[in-house]
């Protein structure tokens, strides 16, 4: 029973895998384009499926609603991309997820974009890791409630000198009180 608990724990804390980059065939997006639908839909509208189904319609990148299965995700498609949001997510994984998906023409500056993102949602700087493949920059912003919103953007490079960029906007569960 130990062991169980012990590779549970271990699983839990264990890097989770970034989903799939988004397909080279979606048209490319500007990354400007790209910082404003995040800022419309995501970042603006996590706490609410509702209004973020609506801002999702009229973003600057225009989504369509997808067909809802049976799970907690529902998804927007564009030619450029995908938005997809779940909630009600089983004890313990951070609830609600918003995630953009989208493809740039141009392998992505992280550092240029990061500044970019952090001057449109008025952000501080946020914590950059850059690799030759790959590059993730995260923020932490507390929230009124005591609960922390991260967001994670990452940059793919891809076969055809682009880039696959994914936003995710996670609200993380408020910290336990501390004990007096």
């Amino acid at each position: 029973m130990i062991l169980s608990l012990a590779l549970m724990l271990q699983a839990a804390q264990a890097p989770q895998p970034h989903p799939a980059p988004v397909p080279e065939s979606f048209r490319a997006s500007d990354p400007a384009k790209a910082v404003e639908t995040f800022k419309s839909t995501c970042w603006s509208h996590l706490r609410d499926e509702a209004a973020l189904g609506e801002a999702a319609a009229i973003a600057p990148i225009a989504f369509r609603a997808q067909p809802h299965g049976t799970g907690p995700t529902h998804s927007w498609r564009a030619l450029e991309g995908v938005l997809s949001y779940a909630a009600d997510l089983p004890p313990g994984v951070p609830s609600p997820q918003c995630i953009l998906r989208l493809h740039l023409a141009a392998q992505a500056d992280q550092l240029a974009l990061a500044a970019r993102i952090a001057a449109a949602l008025a952000l501080p700087s946020g914590r950059t890791r850059t690799g030759l493949a790959v590059s993730e920059t995260q923020w932490d912003v507390p929230t009124s409630d005591a609960r922390t919103t991260r967001l994670i953007v990452t940059t793919r490079n891809t076969a055809n000198g682009g880039s696959s960029l994914r936003f995710a906007a996670v609200l993380l569960a408020a910290a336990p009180a501390s004990p007096q």
